[in-house]
């Protein structure tokens, strides 16, 4: 569990030194593309498999076509 707080703490200080809003960005952007390639393996492994979608999942679509 500290690892991920470490993991975190280093994103934030990066996201918040210089050019905030593009490293926001692309974090988000980074971030969504992840989403939909999980999405993507989840389809493919377990196509039976009914998927409940979080209720961000529209705009994480629509962040990640910004890429």
């Amino acid at each position: 569990m500290s690892r991920t707080l470490v993991d975190i703490y280093l994103y934030v200080r990066y996201m918040s030194n210089k050019d905030s809003e593009a490293r926001i960005t692309a974090y988000v952007q980074y971030w969504a593309r992840v989403h939909k390639e999980w999405g993507n393996i989840l389809a493919k492994h377990y196509p039976q498999k009914k998927v409940k979608l979080p209720s961000f999942h529209r705009q994480a679509m629509k962040a990640a076509l910004l890429i």
